[in-house]
């Protein structure tokens, strides 16, 4: 059956809650709306290994699933800003969000968070300094009866004065680098 989890949550929010029943073949329905606006909540997801201090936007929760709207958040200098839908239903769960993040510093701690095939690479390049990601979109989708799920990323990453180890030290390096990958399996198993 399809796994939750739950996201660790502080600070404040302003929440509007709706409840109605829906008139159906079947009868009357129950449905939901709670529309959540974030106001410095902080959300921390261990598999991503910091906190994010939610600042701005729109979740909406409702019988359909979560839909996120102009959702910032920061961590430190580090900003994202998301949209994004999370359905999850008994038989499939399907996420779909698409984000911008700037000012990403190559630091231990986003070392930690990185799949352990690009950890390994990391180690091996020492890459430093900072990096934004532009039209940046993560999806994630499991089916009732699939072992694995599958995930899929993309999305262009801005280099700023970075730095690689390549057999020569490479300095103050700025550009732009598409990125895609794939995996039919665990996060951590992802390839770019």
């Amino acid at each position: 059956g399809v796994q939750t989890c739950a996201l660790p949550l502080s600070g404040s929010f302003d929440m509007d809650t709706r409840l109605f029943s829906v008139d159906s073949r079947a009868g009357l329905v129950d449905r939901y709306v709670a529309t959540i606006a974030p106001k410095d909540m902080v959300v921390y997801y261990k598999a991503f290994g910091w906190p994010l201090t939610v600042t701005a936007g729109e979740i909406r929760v409702d019988s359909e699933g979560v839909r996120l709207t102009g959702v910032c958040a920061e961590n430190g200098d580090a900003q994202l800003e998301l949209d994004g839908t999370v359905d999850v239903g008994l038989q499939s769960v399907e996420i779909d969000l698409n984000f911008d993040a700037r000012n990403i510093s190559f630091t231990d701690a986003l070392h930690e968070t990185v799949p352990w095939r690009i950890r390994r690479k990391w180690n091996d390049i020492q890459p430093s300094g900072s990096f934004d990601v532009r039209d940046g979109h993560i999806s994630f989708t499991w089916q009732s009866g699939d072992k694995q799920p599958t995930w899929n990323v993309a999305g262009r990453v801005e280099l700023h004065d970075a730095g690689f180890d390549v057999g020569a030290r490479l300095r103050n390096v700025t550009g732009v680098v598409t990125v895609r990958g794939a995996s039919h399996g665990p996060f951590s198993d992802m390839t770019l």
